[in-house]
């Protein structure tokens, strides 16, 4: 199983990754385009772009069953 966190940017969640990890969830904590630490594209952040990104990025990172946190 997977949990997928989105924040301002990965920092946010520092404290609660090693407490998921320990249980059966693998965690992934990427900047969202346009969050934290990662490139701010001059496009439209709209619910489709970021809906676009999150497949596109789920596709490349092999994972097809998640949890999301937020």
């Amino acid at each position: 199983m997977f949990s997928y966190m989105l924040g301002a940017s990965t920092d946010r969640f520092l404290y609660v990754a090693p407490t998921l990890s320990e249980s059966d969830f693998r965690v992934v904590a990427p900047d969202i385009i346009g969050f934290g630490y990662s490139n701010k594209p001059t496009a439209d952040h709209t619910i489709d772009f970021f809906i676009e990104f999150l497949e596109e990025f789920l596709e490349n990172v092999h994972i097809d069953k998640m949890s999301i946190v937020g």
